[in-house]
């Protein structure tokens, strides 16, 4: 048997396993309800053809080595950035967002390693949005509006295989941060 699947994924499991043709029409009707970005995730998915499979892994290569290029031409050796496209969700909430971490996906997918350190936490008041448009936004203004108090975080990036860099950023704005009045107190922290 399979392994159960916790219910932040389960979601995604189920929209992954549908047969290509209920995916097909789940995708046309998600664009004519205005989903465009649902619409584009049903017609990603699916099998693909050994090709297809070395077309993408090509793909992932040529990003992986533009994304190196870009940073050299910079001058960068770590970026900062947001780790999810909102701040801490509350416990379960994940279930219906899982395209809330599409800044850790990003490197995720090129194989850059990432870790995040909390930083600060949400005031009040301070996740205000314009009235979502589709499920994604929606999604998103329901977890900031739940979110005073939570942590938030920055994510730190470095090049494929300088993780001491990482955690030495890290380190660093960890320390800087536990100076601040607002920043996240948990259970382990000392």
């Amino acid at each position: 048997g399979r392994d159960p699947v916790i219910e932040q994924l389960r979601q995604l499991r189920r929209t992954a396993e549908m047969p290509a043709g209920v995916r097909k029409a789940a995708a046309w009707v998600m664009a004519r309800k205005g989903e465009k970005r649902v619409e584009r995730l049903l017609n990603s998915l699916g099998a693909k053809t050994v090709d297809a499979y070395w077309n993408l892994a090509s793909t992932r290569n040529r990003l992986r080595l533009e994304a190196l290029a870009a940073w050299t031409a910079a001058g960068v050796d770590v970026v900062l950035c947001p780790p999810h496209a909102t701040p801490a969700l509350a416990h379960m909430q994940s279930a219906d967002f899982s395209m809330g971490g599409c800044y850790a996906m990003r490197y995720n997918f090129l194989n850059f390693p990432a870790g995040v350190v909390p930083v600060s936490t949400v005031r009040e008041n301070e996740t205000e949005r314009p009235q979502p448009a589709d499920r994604v936004e929606r999604a998103a203004a329901a977890a900031e509006a739940d979110s005073t108090g939570l942590p938030l975080g920055v994510q730190v990036v470095a090049r494929p295989y300088q993780e001491d860099k990482v955690l030495a950023v890290m380190m660093a704005i960890e320390a800087a941060a536990r100076t601040r009045s607002d920043f996240p107190v948990t259970p382990v922290t000392p």
